[in-house]
């Protein structure tokens, strides 16, 4: 199994499962207390993981291509 940012450019694969999760998800789970994507901040200003987790974890999501390309 491989899973993650990119995965379908590695191994197209026999079936392809994709999750999303609301960002207004996220944002509650960081006022709770959950930490950014790899990072040990769980005591850090809600307002910083919310900006870090917007610039940064969101945009690498964003896959250039269609799947049917990948």
């Amino acid at each position: 199994m491989i899973y993650g940012i990119g995965a379908s450019y590695i191994h197209k694969g026999d079936t392809l499962i994709y999750y999303d999760l609301a960002r207004w998800e996220i944002q509650l789970r960081y006022r709770k207390g959950m930490p950014n994507f790899k990072q040990d901040n769980d005591d850090e200003d809600v307002l910083k993981k919310i900006k870090r987790g917007f610039f940064i974890e969101q945009k690498q999501e964003r896959n250039p291509l269609p799947l049917s390309e990948a």
